[in-house]
């Protein structure tokens, strides 16, 4: 047993649509915070959204990057998508959300 057990059992968190955490590469501009995922086939709004962009930072290693909750996120690794935020749209590419040291290489140097 453990804390949200039974909130993980509910119909809404076992459907394959719901919001899942991912990670995010810019392509071209820059992954700002608050910024809306627009559905497939969107460039420009007023549109669908399919998720927001929770948290983006500049890292030492990897460069900008950021974090979303998209629906169905984890079918949708490899693909582009467009963000909107703060008037502009850019274009980023759904990854894993561990960008350093996915295999834990450094944990057991």
């Amino acid at each position: 047993d453990f804390l949200g057990k039974r909130s993980l059992s509910l119909p809404f968190n076992q459907s394959e649509k719901r919001e899942q955490l991912v990670g995010l590469k810019p392509v071209d501009g820059h992954i700002q915070i608050g910024g809306r995922i627009l559905a497939e086939g969107h460039i420009q709004v007023p549109c669908p959204s399919i998720g927001n962009v929770t948290s983006a930072a500049e890292s030492p290693t990897v460069g900008n990057i950021g974090l979303a909750v998209i629906e169905a996120g984890f079918s949708k690794m490899g693909d582009t998508v467009h963000i909107y935020a703060n008037g502009e749209v850019s274009t980023a590419e759904i990854c894993s959300p561990v960008f350093y040291d996915p295999e834990n290489q450094r944990l057991n140097a």
